[in-house]
């Protein structure tokens, strides 16, 4: 018997929806092996199943690179999947606050703003320098039900001080590098 979901209901319920996740797994699996081929990766899509974790971890389990969706909602469904997360719009103003870092990926990777950017692309192993010790951000990633007052970042952050543990940084533009986080935004204006 293949490994089916079903969405939307029991048997009797119509419409629903049946995906075999060994069948979708296999097929994700050919499409990536053909796009490393041409050194392409692939970023597996979540929004057309509303994010859900079942169908994500297949999409994980056949070799995609990349989990994204145009909803950040469902982006933090899939926290526990452990693989890089995109959002692929602009954020919504509501939003805002949800988001530390807004550039193209290359300046991302290139010239990161934000001390947690910094820090997840400080962790990275790179093959072409040898080291004693990778660098880590210290600390324990906070809940989502308990997130901290003030910059969701400040218990992890080096350079946290007293107004990052009580206000909210808001997304200020840097030469078109947008960042949240108070090197870069003095605290007036935070409650504008």
């Amino acid at each position: 018997m293949p490994d089916v979901l079903i969405i939307g209901g029991n048997v009797m319920v119509y419409p629903r929806v049946e995906v075999d996740l060994n069948k979708l797994k296999h097929n994700v699996n050919v499409l990536v092996h053909l796009c490393k081929e041409k050194q392409i990766e692939v970023a597996g899509v979540t929004k057309v199943f509303c994010g859900n974790p079942q169908i994500a971890k297949a999409y994980v389990e056949g070799g995609v690179s990349y989990l994204a969706d145009s909803r950040i909602e469902n982006l933090i469904k899939l926290k526990d999947l452990n693989l890089p997360k995109m959002l692929i719009r602009i954020p919504m103003l509501s939003e805002v606050d949800k988001v530390v870092e807004y550039a193209d990926v290359k300046t991302i990777f290139t010239n990161p703003l934000h001390p947690y950017t910094q820090g997840l692309l400080g962790s990275i192993p790179d093959i072409n320098r040898q080291v004693d010790k990778f660098e880590t951000i210290e600390g324990l990633v906070p809940s989502l039900y308990n997130l901290p007052k003030g910059c969701r970042f400040s218990t992890r952050c080096k350079y946290a001080f007293e107004n990052c543990t009580k206000n909210q940084p808001k997304l200020v533009d840097n030469n078109g590098h947008k960042v949240a986080c108070f090197k870069y935004s003095p605290l007036v204006d935070q409650d504008a």
